[in-house]
């Protein structure tokens, strides 16, 4: 399938990255062409940048992001801003994206 890459070693198809506007998200056409409303998965999720990418991601219409790191917590106070997108579901994970069997559980 051409718009998407094998992971390394064989492993599964992953989607092809691309570049998209912020001007261009606020069209319904281009958020559904791009999956935005699926379900959207951050390696290092609750980390400083992991968690401005869910907020970003619950504004323009993910309906649900699962955060991902070793630890597999986040504070009260990084979840506010969290909290504060009703219309998003947000799931916490500890899980090494290091390792297959982890990221298959």
């Amino acid at each position: 399938d051409e718009g998407k890459r094998q992971g390394g070693g064989g492993g599964a198809l992953v989607p092809r990255l691309s570049t998209v506007s912020a001007n261009a998200l606020k069209n319904p056409n281009t958020r559904r062409s791009h999956n935005m409303g699926a379900l959207q998965l951050i390696t290092g999720g609750t980390g400083g940048l992991g968690l401005v990418t869910a907020e970003w991601l619950a504004r323009f219409g993910s309906t649900g992001v699962v955060l991902t790191s070793r630890g597999g917590k986040v504070s009260k106070a990084a979840a506010r801003p969290l909290v504060a997108n009703p219309s998003t579901d947000f799931h916490v994970a500890a899980c090494d994206a290091a390792e297959v069997a982890e990221l298959r559980r």
